[in-house]
């Protein structure tokens, strides 16, 4: 099938395995359990209960009968990936970042300092 299955984030690189299957433009089943999933249920991909067996079993079913509902969300994915992941979209926000603050760094230094007070 043309599914990727991520059960468990919290054992690490969940994320960039959600991410590498949206740029190839496969379906996602990824575990709700995570603290903040990159996945937005039934829009780029579908979210289970972690621990919960059946629901899993429901899951792969209905994913796995509805070839037009996997390729939905193989297409929303990759249409999310194209916006927010590709390296020229990342390089170009750390870009705005370091303009950002380079320019509150050149302020801040440019601006005149305080006058001197006298002390006695």
């Amino acid at each position: 099938l043309d599914i990727v299955i991520v059960p468990h984030a919290k054992s690490g690189g969940g994320d960039r395995t959600v991410i590498q299957a949206w740029a190839a433009g496969l379906c996602v089943l990824h575990g709700e359990a995570a603290a903040v999933s990159p996945v937005t249920h039934t829009e780029t991909g579908w979210l289970v209960p972690d621990n919960k067996v059946l629901a899993w079993r429901e899951a792969l079913n209905a994913l796995g009968a509805d070839p037009a509902l996997r390729a939905r969300l193989g297409q929303a994915g990759k249409e999310h990936y194209l916006q927010t992941f590709t390296p020229a979209r990342i390089a170009g926000d750390y870009l705005k970042a370091y303009e950002a603050a380079r320019q509150r760094r050149s302020a801040r230094l440019s601006a005149p300092a305080p006058p001197a007070t006298e002390t006695d």
